[in-house]
């Protein structure tokens, strides 16, 4: 599994829209939305069995933090892609709210 967290100075709406917009970039369904939780999956694949992304998003202060994990779906080692999945998901979501 792969993780990272980054702090946002944007109100939660924002950061939410933009983490369904980056989640959407990467071509993961959503399978659980709430206001402070998103799940979502990939598909099987050629180089994965698939993967569930986990984005929580909670407000510290006056900024919105959030919190992305990756875990592969049905098989014990990934090759890295969760951590790749981690990045892009955060690149995405960087993109999405500035």
């Amino acid at each position: 599994m792969a993780s990272d967290s980054r702090l946002y100075k944007a109100p939660a709406d924002a950061v939410r829209a933009a983490a369904l917009m980056a989640i959407e970039r990467m071509e993961f369904k959503v399978k659980k939305n709430s206001n402070k939780e998103i799940e979502a999956s990939s598909g099987f694949s050629l180089v994965s069995w698939g993967e569930t992304l986990r984005v929580e998003i909670s407000r510290v202060g006056t900024e919105t933090r959030v919190t992305v994990a990756c875990e592969p779906s049905a098989q014990a080692f990934d090759w890295g892609k969760s951590e790749d999945n981690v990045k892009t998901f955060l690149e995405h979501l960087d993109r999405g709210v500035e």
